[in-house]
């Protein structure tokens, strides 16, 4: 009489031999014989049954849209025995070093980082590779870093303001009066007052 991890009678299996069919993981796990005549019975030592199989992804990453200097984290769920290693691709050929975690962690991201992302997620029975998703990467809101300076002229003379700012291309001005005005034609980083 065979026994599964020592307690599950196995009803079908009273032979010497145990045969399994399409085997599962479910019946990983350890196997034991008690033989038994009209003296007495016997168990043998449990003879164990390692069930090997390929990866496969249960929950694959998402897209994502961060903004330059924004963090993004793609992150794979997947099963397999024995447990799967990952390696996470940019474009689908370029290996990114040391991104070999189920999570892909992206931080200070910059524009050069946008594009499909996927991972391969292998053991030693085969390996899979996820769907592309893409990584969108926005510009940042522009930041002024050197403010207009306040002016005193007299009249009929020409005033100058300037500002300076950062942010990606293109960056779009528009001068105002008493900051509510917009001043037309004034769409540069200088305002020109004659």
């Amino acid at each position: 009489q065979w026994y599964f991890n020592q307690t599950q009678l196995l009803t079908y299996a009273t032979n010497a031999v145990l045969h399994l069919s399409n085997v599962s993981s479910a019946q990983a796990g350890s196997y034991t014989v008690v033989l038994t005549n009209a003296y007495g019975s016997v168990t043998s030592t449990p003879a164990t049954l390692t069930v090997f199989s390929p990866p496969v992804i249960v929950s694959p990453p998402h897209a994502q849209t961060v903004t330059v200097g924004g963090v993004a984290v793609f992150v794979v769920t997947a099963t397999g025995n024995p447990p799967p290693s990952y390696q996470w691709l940019l474009n689908g050929t370029n290996n990114l070093p040391g991104a070999n975690g189920s999570t892909l962690t992206l931080s200070n991201v910059q524009d050069a980082q946008a594009g499909l992302y996927s991972v391969v997620v292998s053991n030693i029975i085969g390996s899979i590779t996820s769907v592309p998703v893409a990584l969108m990467v926005l510009g940042a809101a522009p930041s002024i870093t050197v403010q207009p300076l306040s002016i005193t002229a007299m009249t009929g003379t020409t005033v100058v303001f300037s500002v300076t700012a950062l942010g990606k291309a293109p960056l779009v001005y528009q001068w105002y009066a008493n900051c509510t005005s917009p001043i037309a034609g004034s769409t540069n980083s200088t305002l020109r007052l004659k």
